[in-house]
């Protein structure tokens, strides 16, 4: 650093310049030395404008729509566009078969819908050979149910059928519903229940997801349902669980029985 000092009158002014810079000041001066514009300018130069480590304050701004890139030693800023954008999606509408949807912030979409299962679908469950005479399930073609009869002589049983039931993954479950028929007031304890249950594809066990109450005697058609279930049954994994319906039909002579405990199909909705 070199420290210049110049008197003009009676006032004394002190100036300090670095060297190596454009308008630096090399020479000294003495007391009644009379100076040059060229050499106020170069005064000027070297202790405002030639300093080029140093940040002048920050004046310049960037319209809307764009960002500061690049801020100048002088102030000034570079601008460029910004990389988010403003998009034109207005609005998030849930089409058929959809819920959801919105017109600001963060929105999402989800499923809703049903799974139907016919009579057609359901097969009988055999856990011993005396229910190959006891439990023998009709579906014919031509008929709107299923039901149970048995041979000849075949005392009463407790007889289920079951469907494997394909859902979508990840979809949330509200709810099972069958509609079904029980004129049957031979047997007292004749009845039908539903469940759809969630089968363990690592370790095979086997949970109820909904349980629907038994039926009362009726001699119009009645829909069985359930909509409760613990926390978590509800939410479908293809990747961990198979699902399947279980229908049960209470104890009961299906050689009297026959048509008067009747399936009609079950619906899944989500």
């Amino acid at each position: 650093m070199k420290k210049q000092i110049l008197a003009i009158g009676s006032a004394v002014l002190i100036f300090t310049a670095q060297q190596g810079y454009g308008g630096s000041i090399t020479d000294t001066y003495a007391t009644g030395d009379t100076l040059t514009a060229t050499q106020l300018n170069n005064i000027k130069a070297a202790v405002n404008d030639n300093d080029s480590s140093k940040q002048n304050r920050v004046t310049g701004t960037c319209p809307a729509g764009q960002s500061i890139r690049v801020i100048n030693s002088d102030g000034t800023v570079t601008c460029e566009v910004d990389s988010v954008g403003s998009g034109d999606i207005t609005s998030v509408s849930a089409g058929a078969g959809l819920t959801g949807g919105g017109i600001s912030g963060g929105v999402s979409l989800s499923l809703t819908g049903a799974v139907s299962v016919s009579h057609m679908s359901f097969k009988p469950e055999v856990t011993g050979a005396s229910q190959l005479t006891q439990c023998v399930y009709f579906r014919g073609n031509l008929s709107s149910y299923g039901y149970f009869i048995a041979v000849a002589g075949a005392t009463a049983a407790s007889c289920d059928v079951n469907a494997g039931v394909s859902i979508p993954d990840g979809v949330t479950l509200t709810g099972l519903s069958c509609l079904v028929y029980d004129n049957e007031a031979v047997v007292t304890n004749g009845y039908i229940t539903a469940q759809l249950r969630r089968h363990d594809l690592a370790t095979g066990a086997s949970t109820s997801v909904y349980s629907t109450p038994i039926t009362t005697d009726s001699t119009s058609v009645q829909v069985i349902s359930d909509s409760t279930t613990s926390i978590g049954y509800n939410i479908v994994d293809n990747s961990k669980y198979a699902y399947s319906i279980e229908i049960n039909f209470g104890p009961s002579d299906f050689s009297t029985v026959g048509r008067n405990l009747r399936v009609y199909g079950c619906k899944l909705s989500y």
